[in-house]
């Protein structure tokens, strides 16, 4: 057993991180737990290359949007820049939030969707292209996103650790498809109606199901 002192709660696992709020672990005896980083100087020597290769690419990062916003003032096209811009900044997100955090994976896969379709409305908006990204693009993602989770979560063996996790996964994308509508984002509203109505049953399903389980991990996450 291991206790967390940001919890307050004894943890039975082997890893040296808290699964609710990823603080350090200690052993219920008061030992310290497992470092996975073998002496102080590796972690100086790790920190030194991270923040080499950090600048070098930031540098770069820079000199490709200055030159593409120069090019694309020059040319007088639509602000194509912007999107360089944007996925620059995703590559960064990508690295630094998703191969490097250690946060929980569907949160990981949740901020990765959200940064995608932001990339998809300007691209929608700069070209001035039809709402083909409201319309179709997101409605048909989040019903298929929804419909994999929850696959997954039947099958899964560890169902009570995922269901609260995707709970909250269907229930922002539920409420994105409900701002859609109600701002009339998208002139074709039937996949958007379609969305609300099978993310609002899944919904429906995980708390007839879960309810209990659902509630217990929300106080543990707000620490009530």
């Amino acid at each position: 057993m291991k206790h967390c002192k940001l919890c307050d709660l004894e943890v039975k696992t082997t890893s040296s991180i808290c699964p609710l709020c990823y603080s350090p672990l200690e052993n219920v005896e008061g030992e310290e737990t497992f470092n996975p980083w073998q002496s102080a100087n590796d972690i100086k020597t790790e920190k030194i290359k991270f923040g080499l290769a950090f600048k070098i690419c930031f540098f770069l990062s820079l000199i490709a949007i200055s030159v593409s916003i120069y090019a694309n003032v020059m040319t007088r096209t639509p602000a194509w820049s912007a999107i360089v811009g944007l996925s620059i900044l995703y590559v960064w997100v990508l690295v630094l939030h998703t191969i490097k955090s250690r946060d929980n994976v569907f949160r990981k896969a949740f901020f990765n969707i959200g940064i995608i379709l932001a990339l998809l409305f300007v691209t929608n908006h700069v070209f001035g292209t039809s709402d083909w990204l409201t319309s179709y693009v997101y409605p048909s993602l989040a019903m298929l996103v929804g419909l994999a989770l929850s696959i997954n979560l039947i099958a899964s063996k560890r169902r009570k650790h995922y269901v609260f996790s995707f709970f909250c996964l269907l229930l922002l994308m539920l409420i994105v498809s409900a701002i859609i509508l109600i701002f009339k984002l998208d002139p074709f509203k039937v996949l958007n109606q379609i969305c609300l109505i099978a993310l609002g049953l899944l919904l429906g399903s995980y708390l007839i199901f879960a309810w209990r389980t659902i509630l217990e991990e929300t106080s543990k996450k707000l620490h009530l």
